[in-house]
């Protein structure tokens, strides 16, 4: 005998047919008719058949625990890749971004007058070419500022000392001593 959730089933090395009629003849008294054993033989064929069925219920029992099991794990596995993905886009997407914001700020500040605005290059990517280019910049449109203001001191000196003599010999015209 095997026994499995409270159901206890036999099990010999003979045909099924073999089984009934031993368990059919084990049973009937010689004085039974054939419709009362064929009728016994019926119960005996529906007994068979609950205990069938509660076997492939058992049966079923580990894999209805395993899928739910599945389904629980994948679930979660579901909802950790869309957490890391979430942090890994965040992440990456500030390291896009960061260098586009500091090269605005560094416009912004060039194009208020702030020729001394510089921008810190991390990265030899387009942005990294990008920032080097603009910090060229800065320097170029610096210097060049820096010359403009010495060439208008140069001229306003050079300007001035002319207009001194002239001022002077006006004054001097004036005064009647020349």
């Amino acid at each position: 005998f095997t026994r499995q959730a409270g159901i206890a089933v036999e099990t010999r090395d003979i045909s099924l047919a073999g089984r009934i009629l031993a368990v059919f003849a084990d049973l009937l008294p010689a004085h039974q008719k054939v419709p009362d054993a064929l009728a016994e033989l019926g119960a005996l064929g529906q007994q068979l058949e609950h205990v069938g069925e509660q076997l492939i219920q058992i049966a079923w029992i580990p894999i209805q625990v395993g899928t739910r099991k599945a389904r629980t794990y994948s679930t979660v596995f579901a909802i950790q890749a869309a957490l890391i993905g979430a942090v890994l886009a965040f992440y990456l997407s500030q390291l896009l971004v960061k260098p586009i914001q500091q090269l605005v700020q560094g416009t912004k500040k060039v194009s208020e007058g702030d020729f001394s605005q510089r921008v810190l290059v991390r990265s030899r990517d387009e942005i990294g070419e990008l920032a080097q280019s603009f910090n060229r910049m800065s320097q170029e449109v610096a210097r060049a500022n820096l010359l403009r203001r010495q060439m208008t001191a140069d001229i306003a000196h050079d300007l001035r000392t002319p207009l001194t003599v002239i001022a002077g010999y006006i004054e001097s015209m004036r005064d009647g001593v020349l």
